[in-house]
């Protein structure tokens, strides 16, 4: 009897030593829309954007998140892109007004799911002042036509 009861008691232990949250949804963002853009290298770049209202067109309206990840939308893959201070590496801006912006200073965006109608996966992004966006997110896809890069 004993040993029935030990394991779900590991379990429950385990979970409350974990000082995460459970990661749910984007509530404070809960809009999201990609799209293919050119990087500043000229390069192809994947942008994410996470909007408190929907987003009509691809310049949403602030607030915003706007994720760019360095690579086209063919070459993107499950996993994670790591935000860094590199145009090499994933960038992340927030938009909190029409002329505030605040560059991530670190945090994650993980792919779970990339399809012709968009992408899935979730973001853990860290702003300074003590902001921190973290969610799942189910963008939309909308291409832009007639873009070349490069």
């Amino acid at each position: 009897m004993l040993r029935r009861a030990f394991l779900p008691l590991a379990v429950c232990l385990l979970a409350a030593c974990n000082d995460e949250e459970p990661i749910g949804p984007l509530s404070d963002l809960p809009y999201a829309a990609a799209t293919n853009s050119c990087g500043p290298a000229d390069g192809p770049v994947v942008l994410i954007y996470f909007a408190a209202q929907p987003i009509q067109s691809l310049q949403p309206v602030a607030p915003f998140v706007q994720v760019h990840i360095p690579r086209s939308f063919a070459e993107l893959n499950t996993g994670d892109y790591p935000i860094g201070q590199s145009f090499a590496n994933a960038n992340a801006w927030f938009h909190g007004s029409g002329v505030e912006t605040k560059t991530a200073t670190g945090g994650i965006v993980s792919i779970t799911d990339v399809n012709s109608s968009g992408l899935a996966g979730q973001i853990d992004l860290d702003f300074p002042d003590g902001v921190r966006f973290r969610g799942t997110f189910a963008s939309t896809w909308q291409p832009r036509q007639f873009l070349l890069c490069g």
